[in-house]
């Protein structure tokens, strides 16, 4: 598979290996691989788009990702953020197939906590360096007129050998969902939308694991709050900044978010890791010492 490059390098000549993850959600299959040009180990990602939306409206969609994709300024630094190396489409007799290549992630995604924890619920200062984490991606996203469109526990890694969260798939993965998607049940990707899946990822590392992710998702707001969310037994700053992140109309701007109380714990861009992420960097590394997701 070749994938166009920006001018400083060659063009990735990819050799896709097996498949490592299948998202239901948004209908892609994750695949490993080698980039042959420098031996790098690289992530591809694929979806099957058929024409039931229109040829002419997929084409302009994926034209403008790949615009977006080439224009991205990867030398910035941004520890949060898994900045896609290349993308691609190709439009065959009645379908399309689209491809996103990544660099490799030593680590695994948030949605894999429950089972290396055992269901144990994450300690308080775990919680902290997670969301912080997250904050700082969308931070830099929102800064630079994007959004992440498809904020889900399969969509933040935790790099095994420093501990911090990346957010993964921005901009790519939440129009690739809306194009899968009727015309009629499109959603647009926004930042109020983002802040409201980040304030659902927080209840879901906040909870003791008895639900999925997509579970809570389904869920209507007021029932979390009012069902649901007494039931955890939160701090009261934590409870309310949840709140507020579910109810987006609140906080339209994730700058607002940042001045809440409960983050006056959480130091952006620090760089100590608690007793938990050491366990599991560890254990991660110990695993898989040549091998990434």
């Amino acid at each position: 598979m070749k994938f166009k490059s920006d001018c400083e390098r060659k063009d990735y000549q990819v050799i896709r290996g097996k498949c490592i993850f299948h998202d239901k959600w948004n209908e892609s299959i994750h695949f490993s691989g080698m980039d042959s040009t420098s031996g790098s180990s690289v992530i591809v990602t694929e979806w099957n788009l058929n024409f039931d939306s229109g040829l002419n409206h997929i084409v302009h969609a994926l034209s403008q990702i790949e615009k977006q994709i080439e224009q991205l300024d990867r030398s910035q630094d941004a520890p949060n953020i898994v900045f896609p190396l290349s993308f691609m489409f190709n439009i065959e007799k009645e379908r399309t197939l689209v491809h996103l290549l990544n660099p490799i992630i030593y680590g695994f995604r948030l949605s894999e906590l429950p089972t290396i924890l055992r269901n144990e619920r994450l300690s308080k200062s775990s919680v902290e360096k997670i969301a912080g984490d997250i904050l700082e991606g969308l931070l830099y996203l929102h800064s630079h007129s994007m959004c992440h469109g498809d904020l889900r526990d399969v969509n933040v890694y935790m790099d095994s050998r420093s501990g911090v969260c990346k957010l993964f798939g921005f901009e790519v993965c939440g129009k690739m969902v809306n194009l899968l998607k009727d015309s009629s049940s499109r959603d647009s990707e926004t930042k109020d939308k983002d802040i409201q899946r980040f304030g659902l990822l927080l209840f879901w590392l906040s909870s003791d694991w008895k639900y999925s992710f997509l579970n809570i998702y389904a869920t209507s707001v007021s029932d979390l709050i009012n069902i649901y969310l007494p039931k955890l037994f939160l701090p009261l700053q934590l409870s309310d900044f949840m709140v507020q992140c579910l109810f987006v109309k609140v906080f339209s701007e994730i700058t607002q978010i940042l001045s809440h109380d409960y983050l006056s714990k959480v130091h952006l861009n620090h760089v100590n890791l608690s007793i938990v992420h050491l366990m599991l960097v560890s254990f991660f590394t110990k695993q898989f010492p040549k091998n990434g997701f």
